[in-house]
C-alpha cells in the first residue's frame, strides 16, 4: 500500500478538488514554485492528526498528551477534546469491523498507480477499514480546520483513497462509507458527516 516516495503528488488526493474540475491547473501547478508559508494553522492541524495517529496506536485517549508537544506544537485541553471525537469515531467503525487497529490502516499511503496514470496518484488516508462480512468499506479524513466547512458527500479526496483502497486490496466492496469529521467547524449536518455509496459510483469517479 506504501507509494512513492515524494509527500506530495500533483495529482494528488488532497488536490483532487482542484484538478479534476481545472485540469490546467496541473501544469501551473508544475510550473510554479509553491512555498510552505507553514502557518499556525497548518502547523496546529499537523499536530492534531499526529496526536490522533499516536492515540490510535497506542489505545490512549488524546487527553493523556496535554502538555506534550506534537510537531512543535503543545497539545491544550481544546485540541484535545477535537481530536477525541474523531479517535471515538475510529474505534466505533473499527469494533464494527471487527479490527484491530494497527499502522496497516492509521495514516496509509495509496497509489493508483495500477490505473497507469499519466503521472504519480497517491494520498495518505487518515483511517480507513474493510467490514469483510459485509463488504462495507470505510474512509475517515479527519479536519481540524475551523474556518471552512468540508462536505463528505461527493468528496473527491476521499473517494480517492477509497479507489486506492480498493486497487491495494483486490476487493470489490458492496458499499463504501466516506466520513469527515470536523469537530471545530458548525455545519448543518454535524461535526461527524458521512456519505454512502455503491461499487458502480466509485468506478465511475
Amino acid at each position: 500500500m506504501t507509494g512513492p516516495e515524494p509527500q506530495h503528488a500533483i495529482l494528488g488526493a488532497s488536490g483532487a478538488s482542484r484538478w479534476m474540475v481545472c485540469p490546467g491547473s496541473v501544469r501551473l501547478a508544475s510550473e510554479i514554485e509553491f512555498k510552505d508559508t507553514g502557518s499556525s494553522y497548518a502547523r496546529e492541524g499537523t499536530a492534531a492528526h499526529a496526536v490522533a495517529e499516536k492515540a490510535l496506536l497506542d489505545g490512549m485517549d488524546p487527553e493523556f498528551y496535554v502538555g506534550q508537544k506534537f510537531e512543535g506544537v503543545k497539545v491544550d485541553r481544546d485540541m484535545a477534546a477535537a481530536v477525541r471525537v474523531y479517535v471515538e469515531k475510529v474505534r466505533m467503525v473499527a469494533k464494527a469491523c471487527g479490527t484491530t487497529i494497527d499502522e496497516s490502516h492509521v495514516e496509509t499511503q495509496f497509489t493508483l498507480d495500477r490505473l497507469n496514470p499519466p503521472g504519480p496518484m497517491f494520498g495518505t488516508v487518515d483511517y480507513w477499514d474493510f467490514d469483510l462480512n459485509t463488504k462495507h468499506l470505510w474512509i475517515l479524513d479527519y479536519k481540524h480546520g475551523a474556518g471552512v466547512a468540508v462536505e463528505a458527500t461527493e468528496n473527491p479526496q476521499l473517494m480517492y483513497y477509497a479507489l486506492g483502497a480498493v486497487l491495494a486490496t483486490g476487493i470489490k466492496p458492496a458499499k463504501v462509507t466516506v466520513v469527515i469529521v470536523q469537530p471545530r467547524c458548525f455545519h448543518d449536518d454535524g461535526t461527524v458527516r458521512d456519505y454512502t455509496f455503491d461499487y458502480d459510483r466509485l468506478n465511475s469517479f
